[in-house]
Formats: structure tokens, C-alpha cells, sequence
């Protein structure tokens, strides 16, 4: 099926048929961008790639309209498995971490915990954190 327009990316059999958005996209998604697009396939052969993963990037706290992102863009793209909202905040912070938690689980979502760091400009120790979504239109 591909996208609901530009672009159809499954892995080695791209329609390079270019389309209109449909109306409702603009209002939607408009001009936001991902941080970062994961691929997946050969990537030395863009036309064996296909999308993985759109990542958004948050220092401290992220709220729903960071999950409403991913959520827009999903309605539109049927060729990205995952989401990805990460992020990282000042320790202690148990309280807010124990909440992420419930909150991405309570919905269905990976919750993923990374490192805790400490950069060498401060004394203070960062807990790096993810929830990973996975789009309920992709279709293989």
C-alpha cells in the first residue's frame, strides 16, 4: 500500500509515483519534522530501505502533545513500524520516571530505561529513558 502519499518505501519495490497529501495533512502534520528517522535494509541501497522508526528527542519531561506527534504522523504513514519518544532528566527523579513508566505500559507501549550518566560538566546524574509506540496503520 506505501504512504498515503509522496512515496511508497517498501523494501525494494518503491512506486516513485508522486501524490498529493490528502486535505486533512496539512491542518494535521503541516511542516514538523522527526528528530531522527531510523531505516532498516541494505544501506548502501537507499532503494532496499525501508522506514523503522520516527524518534523524538526531549530533555526532562515530554507530555501528550509529543505523543500526539507520533500519533498525526502514524495516521499518514503505513510503512513505519515504530515510534520512539526518549529522553533523559535530572536524578532523583523516581517519582516522574515511575509514572513514565506506568503511563507507556498502561497504553500498550515499551518502556525502556538506558544508562544513568553523569556529562563532565556537572555533578549531577542523568537517567535516559524511552517509550517505544508502535503504529497501529503499518502494513508490510
Amino acid at each position: 500500500m506505501g504512504m498515503a502519499f509522496g512515496y511508497k518505501t517498501t523494501m525494494g519495490q518503491h512506486d516513485t509515483t508522486a501524490r498529493a497529501p490528502p486535505s486533512d495533512y496539512n491542518p494535521t502534520v503541516g511542516a514538523r519534522r522527526a528528530d531522527l528517522v531510523l531505516f532498516q535494509g541494505d544501506h548502501k541501497n537507499k532503494t532496499q530501505t525501508d522506514f523503522l522508526c520516527l524518534v523524538e528527542f526531549k530533555k526532562g519531561y515530554f507530555g501528550l502533545g509529543d505523543l500526539k506527534k507520533l500519533n498525526d504522523w502514524f495516521r499518514f504513514l503505513d510503512t513505519c513500524k515504530y515510534g520512539m519518544l526518549c529522553g533523559y532528566i535530572e536524578l532523583p527523579n523516581e517519582a516522574y520516571l515511575n509514572q513514565l513508566q506506568r503511563d507507556a505500559e498502561g497504553a500498550g507501549d515499551k518502556w525502556v530505561l538506558g544508562r544513568i550518566a553523569r556529562p563532565l560538566d556537572t555533578p549531577q546524574n542523568f537517567q535516559s529513558f524511552a517509550r517505544v509506540l508502535e503504529n497501529p496503520n503499518y502494513r508490510r
